[in-house]
């Protein structure tokens, strides 16, 4: 199933199956898996991302667990008096790249975040290959240090999406705040909707297309990559280093080249 064909004509009908799935799921690694998340967030205090993520990795390495059993995880987390924390966004992440690294799974993991109170931290956080379709508000630090593979957002994606990733796509359906691309060092980012202030801030290589409108200035200490912007004119920061920025089909940086 490829989301970008189906997922607007038969949404209802996925997030049905998959929230059925959760319910009739007796599985026992979901309850594993979210004993083991409980004890690495309360550990978490004063870690590093990058080690909390290791935590992740290292507590899930021998469990057995299905691309089912991933997307239903944020429904069984949020059931009842539960509410999914910030961090099981990094979580889900660690799941998703030792799956895919095991399975080479083609599908796209489906996550669904419409009904959490809580903004997400790190979704798609190191993806390598996999391709994920996010159905609700991606939170913040999406895909940060991405390498390759596909994010889809089908709704409003928080700051800093896309920070230094070094390959992949993502296409964010929905508005985006501030930062976006920032450090992003390849790979490409496309927006449909309108985007904050700063969006690739401190570029090094890589593309990001804008089609909504983009607010505040654009560009600060970018060095390198491409900015496609396709509404209103952006805002080029004063302190802008290198790169290639257009609007539509017109060149509007550098100056006079093409």
């Amino acid at each position: 199933m490829k989301l970008t064909e189906t997922l607007e004509k038969d949404y209802e009908n996925i997030k049905a199956n998959t929230q059925q799935a959760v319910y009739k799921n007796t599985d026992p690694a979901i309850g594993r898996l979210l004993s083991i998340f409980e004890k690495i967030d309360s550990e978490s205090q004063k870690k590093m991302v990058n080690e909390i993520y290791e935590d992740c990795i290292n507590g899930i390495s021998s469990e057995k667990f299905t691309k089912e059993i991933i997307e239903s995880l944020l429904f069984a987390a949020n059931n009842g008096d539960k509410k999914v924390k910030s961090t099981f966004g990094i979580f889900l992440s660690s799941l998703v790249n030792i799956h895919y690294e095991q399975t080479k799974n083609e599908e796209e993991y489906l996550l669904f975040t419409e009904n959490i109170s809580e903004s997400l931290e790190r979704m798609g956080y190191k993806m390598n290959g996999a391709q994920i379709c996010i159905i609700g508000n991606a939170g913040t630090y999406l895909c940060q240090y991405m390498q390759s593979g596909k994010c889809i957002v089908s709704g409003n994606t928080d700051s800093l999406a896309g920070g230094y990733m070094s390959g992949g796509s993502l296409l964010l359906e929905g508005n985006v705040e501030a930062s976006a691309g920032i450090f992003i060092e390849g790979g490409s980012i496309t927006i449909k909707g309108t985007v904050e202030e700063y969006a690739g801030h401190n570029m090094y290589e890589g593309r990001i297309d804008i089609f909504g409108e983009t607010r505040g200035e654009i560009g600060k200490n970018m060095k390198g990559g491409v900015i496609h912007t396709y509404a209103n004119k952006p805002i080029i920061s004063k302190e802008i280093n290198g790169g290639t920025i257009y609007h539509q089909d017109m060149q509007i940086f550098p100056e006079g080249e093409k």
